[in-house]
């Protein structure tokens, strides 16, 4: 019904784009002196945290902390981004000048996304806290390439909506304590339709009338046509190349 399978993989890169900004953060320990005594680095996985909370206080081989996990919640349309319906991108095919490449304008909609980190202590929290807040104002911009082919690329923000911290610690001695702030992010991007082919206008006829007599739609009094043999994409095409004047009727 809509033309055939077509897939850019746009909502995999938004997500793997995502998960990239944060697989770096690490916490450090220090001892009384303020001497570095390690540093731990803090893995990310792909998830809901209750997946991983429920690994804390497993019986068989417990989940350890600090670590972290993401996952795309829901997409919501965005209608304030949209473009117009009809507009269209088209890329010349460089293997054959007698075609291209067309598709219309994306459909702007919202990624939704959370990010939870689980720790054992405050600190450990507030370390990676500090290694996420600066870089958004409540935003962050980030540039990647949606559709390689027809090289469109795009500025997609990433915006921080909200940060809660929770702690799960209810006092039971066989139950460890957990610490989790979750970060509420949004990322705006576009998806595109499919890429379609389509050819050049390689004939061009133009009938002219003189609005003051009666010709019939048949018999016009001039025909211009213009068959260039050789053509290019920054060619400036003119009427005239043939010129063919009919008898007048009347």
């Amino acid at each position: 019904m809509f033309g055939g399978h077509f897939y850019h993989g746009t909502i995999r890169k938004s997500v793997i784009i995502f998960g990239t900004l944060f697989n770096d953060i690490s916490i450090k320990k220090y001892d009384a002196d303020g001497v570095l005594l390690k540093e731990i680095p803090v893995p990310l996985s792909y998830g809901p945290r209750e997946k991983y909370l429920s690994r804390v206080n497993a019986s068989e081989n417990p989940l350890t902390m600090p670590r972290m996990s993401f996952t795309l919640l829901d997409l919501v349309y965005d209608g304030e981004r949209r473009l117009g319906k009809t507009d269209r991108i088209t890329k010349e095919v460089q293997e054959d000048t007698k075609s291209k490449m067309k598709v219309f304008n994306p459909v702007p909609y919202n990624l939704n996304f959370q990010l939870t980190a689980m720790v054992k202590n405050s600190d450990d929290g507030i370390q990676i806290v500090e290694q996420i807040l600066p870089f958004f104002a409540p935003s962050f911009s980030i540039s990647f390439d949606i559709i390689p082919g027809m090289e469109i690329s795009k500025d997609v923000d990433i915006i921080l909506n909200s940060i809660t911290q929770e702690d799960t610690y209810e006092g039971d001695f066989d139950t460890r304590r957990v610490l989790t702030w979750t970060f509420d992010f949004t990322l705006k991007t576009y998806l595109y339709g499919p890429v379609r082919e389509e050819g050049v206008i390689l004939k061009s006829i133009s009938d002219i009338y003189d609005a003051t007599k009666d010709y019939s739609s048949s018999n016009p009094l001039t025909r211009q046509t213009v068959t260039p043999d050789t053509f290019d994409k920054d060619d400036n095409f003119t009427f005239g190349d043939a010129i063919q004047d009919f008898p007048e009727s009347k």
